[in-house]
């Protein structure tokens, strides 16, 4: 409803019940920003806390640092830490082919002494040159297809860490 009225040398239609749904959608509208603000600096659509994705072997043996969220021919890293014994002379990491179909493997670092393929899986095979501990692994990659990217990681026969990822256009 409008009313007219006269402010100083003005004559100004209102309508209260307009301005007052006017002023609710601004605050609606300014906390929806706030939370799209929030989400992308927590990494729901990139880097950030909700973006990093963690596995491990349930014996301890391996664990997994990636991103949950990628894009596809985007860079990406896949960091293994695998527990080595003292006196073993190697590492074996084994990938899932059902995952390696769908990346393209850059690098690894450090250098693979070889790497061995298998109908479900490959092995790398990294040398060690000392006593045991964390061996770092990094396989830099790139998603090839949209969609999915689901696969498992182990360390010389133990129980496999999970991999589940998701590659945005």
């Amino acid at each position: 409803m409008h009313t007219n009225c006269r402010h100083g040398g003005l004559e100004l239609r209102e309508d209260l019940r307009e301005q007052l749904w006017s002023w609710h959608l601004q605050r609606v509208a300014r906390w929806l920003m706030a939370l799209v603000v929030l989400a992308g600096a927590l990494g729901l659509a990139g880097d950030g806390p909700l973006d990093r994705g963690r596995s491990g072997a349930g014996d301890a043996s391996l664990r997994l640092e990636y991103g949950r969220r990628l894009r596809r021919d985007a860079p990406a890293v896949l960091r293994v830490v695998a527990q080595a014994q003292p006196g073993m002379a190697e590492v074996r990491v084994a990938i899932a082919r059902s995952w390696l179909e769908r990346v393209r493997v850059d690098a690894v670092l450090p250098p693979a002494q070889r790497v061995e393929a298998a109908a479900a899986h490959q092995t790398w095979i990294f040398p060690l040159a000392g006593a045991g501990g964390p061996v770092v692994l990094r396989f830099h990659y790139r998603p090839l297809h949209a969609g999915a990217l689901n696969g498992w990681i182990r360390r010389d026969g133990a129980a496999p860490a999970a991999l589940s990822q998701y590659v945005l256009p």
